[in-house]
């Protein structure tokens, strides 16, 4: 989804459009298995939704590809893989025990990601915050009260 979002975009100065899932159908970036055929999201290989986000609003510089209802280890194992770093595009990832909206609920304006747990960047010098995530982080992140519930989102620029 990544290459092809970058792809598509590469001659324009932003991601807009992007946010609307019947678009990004049209596009190629959702295929046949991930995009149900009507609705505002894709949906997972775990019967979760697949939310892609481009902000901020007015000037889309960086967009957000969301897993919703994940299995903890799903989660986990996710969270923990080389999704490359700064000079591949990736601002950082922001894993939780829950569902999210979007993945810009947990980052400013300014696309700077807040601090906080579940939040890991390609820019920390600290290993527990930083990009690759070490496992005791991951799980730490990816818990949640039941099973199927956990998220993970990518932000790119």
């Amino acid at each position: 989804m990544v290459t092809n979002i970058r792809t598509l975009f590469a001659g324009q100065r932003t991601y807009k459009g992007l946010e609307t899932a019947t678009t990004a159908y049209t596009m190629g970036i959702y295929t046949d298995e991930t995009y149900p055929g009507s609705g505002s999201t894709g949906s997972n290989a775990y019967g979760g939704s697949i939310v892609i986000t481009a902000f901020p609003a007015a000037a889309p510089h960086y967009f957000a590809i969301t897993y919703n209802g994940l299995p903890q280890d799903a989660c986990t194992r996710m969270t923990m893989a080389d999704w490359g770093d700064a000079s591949s595009g990736l601002v950082g990832l922001v894993a939780k025990g829950t569902a999210q909206a979007d993945g810009v609920s947990a980052v400013p304006a300014n696309a700077a990601v807040a601090d906080g747990a579940g939040t890991f960047l390609t820019s920390s010098r600290e290993e527990a915050t930083g990009v690759p995530v070490p496992l005791s982080s991951a799980v730490q992140a990816c818990k949640g009260d039941t099973d199927n519930i956990s998220s993970i989102s990518w932000i790119y620029r």
